[in-house]
């Protein structure tokens, strides 16, 4: 424990607090805590018994003990259950600033993981893909930058190899870092499910959720006979990604609609009910029918009309509603595939995403439950979407000829704001609905 400390100390950091978590609540280590002195970390140190939460994180100088574990379901664990999982393990959290940087240092058990924390977002340096692999498919990476800017739910229909997974995979490295209370209540959910130990003590990067098309309800939602998080739950603040849809149980589908809507699913057992978070960007995949290939020009489909009516019956109207933008993913041409021109990286997208994302820190400042714009309720909607007549006007023709529902109007005006946000306008200019609108088209187009 004194070689772990020293090493902080050689960072030359000064500690804000160090959190010093001991699961045996042993009293010769708090005794060692409260009367050793480090040099580098000062000699403050106190001890202290309660649980790390987002509010116990302050600027203060010293060390604090803590001689109740954490981050297991959101309280402090019980000893006894403590010694049963970690026998004789110990931890450090820290937060430690420098006058224009700041860490967030966590070890558990011996391992070290180290994330940056800027303007109060964790920072991840594990970055291994980039959009600048794709080659082509422009104005699909432009419907994720506006996804992504969002938080918006976003479906992408098209052929096989038409890059849908691989565009949908590189989605992690353009999303903007997590706040630190993100990061802990996410870190709290992966803990509940039992996904941390020794080397992964803490979650920093935005969760990343891929789960296979034969998912049960269960496994989605989440629940069992001691209710732990599904997939909807683990992906909160993160993406949900659904790769195939169509294959994925109708039953299965049907109980995201909840979540989509209020950002949190409640599992009721008979020993009682359990809630939580599900607020994810939904990431969906599918073919526009089961050979893939309905609507191509160069290849030629296979499948009956009755076939293509039935795969896509797979998915219910009520969920394609919730889902924000539709976008068409064509066949990659030869001639982009072959392209030697550099395509744009994902730290070029992220810091447009990132300025966009200010933004709505800033429109939503006053209300703690809002960080983007998808989740704008009809009181932010009236205040903050305004049209001209003009856009108004564009609206009621493409409600009329559609025939969008009273939700898709509302997910217009969000995904409207989200592209003012990016070109930097303040007001929602016609050419933002337009192109809002654009992305509502598939919905009646494809399953009319």
């Amino acid at each position: 424990l004194r070689q772990t400390l020293e090493s902080l100390a050689a960072q030359s950091v000064q500690p804000a607090e160090l959190v010093i978590v001991d699961g045996s609540d042993d009293a010769a280590s708090r005794s060692w805590c409260e009367g050793e002195s480090i040099p580098g970390l000062g000699s403050a140190v106190s001890w202290h018994a309660a649980e790390l939460t987002g509010a116990a994180i302050q600027r203060n100088q010293g060390v604090r003990y803590c001689a109740q574990p954490v981050f297991k379901s959101g309280v402090a664990m019980q000893r006894s259950a403590w010694r049963k999982q970690r026998p004789r393990r110990w931890g450090i959290r820290a937060m430690l600033t420098n006058p224009d940087k700041v860490k967030l240092f966590t070890l558990m058990g011996g391992y070290p993981n180290t994330m940056a924390l800027k303007d109060g977002r964790l920072v991840s340096s594990l970055v291994e893909l980039d959009f600048a692999d794709v080659k082509g498919q422009g104005h699909v990476k432009r419907a994720i930058e506006v996804a992504v800017a969002g938080g918006h739910n976003i479906l992408m229909i098209g052929p096989p190899g038409s890059g849908k997974s691989m565009l949908s995979k590189r989605i992690p490295t353009i999303i903007p870092p997590m706040s630190l209370d993100e990061a802990i209540e996410t870190t709290k959910i992966h803990s509940i499910a039992g996904f941390l130990d020794g080397e992964k003590s803490f979650v920093s990067t935005r969760p990343f959720r891929s789960p296979h098309h034969t998912i049960s309800d269960i496994g989605l939602l989440g629940g069992g006979a001691f209710p732990t998080p599904g997939e909807v739950s683990l992906a909160n603040n993160g993406v949900l990604f659904l790769d195939e849809l169509p294959e994925f149980k109708r039953s299965a589908l049907e109980v995201m609609r909840q979540p989509l809507e209020d950002g949190k699913v409640t599992i009721s057992r008979a020993a009682g009910s359990l809630t939580f978070p599900s607020e994810f960007m939904l990431v969906a995949a599918m073919n526009p029918c089961p050979c893939g290939y309905f609507g191509d020009l160069k290849r030629e489909c296979r499948c009956s009309p009755v076939q293509v009516q039935r795969y896509r019956q797979r998915i219910s109207g009520p969920l394609i509603d919730r889902i924000d933008l539709h976008i068409e993913v064509p066949a990659v041409e030869y001639r982009d595939v072959s392209s030697e021109r550099a395509e744009e990286n994902s730290t070029a997208i992220r810091e447009r995403i990132a300025r966009g994302r200010q933004k709505q820190q800033e429109r939503f400042s006053r209300d703690a439950k809002i960080n983007c714009n998808a989740r704008m309720t009809t009181r932010h909607l009236k205040t903050h979407c305004k049209l001209s007549a003009d856009s108004q006007e564009l609206i009621r023709v493409a409600m009329t000829e559609l025939n969008l529902s009273a939700r898709a109007y509302d997910r217009i005006l969000k995904v409207s704001r989200t592209i003012a946000d990016l070109d930097d306008k303040i007001d929602i200019a016609p050419e933002h609905v337009s192109e809002a609108i654009q992305y509502r088209t598939f919905d009646r187009t494809l399953w009319v």
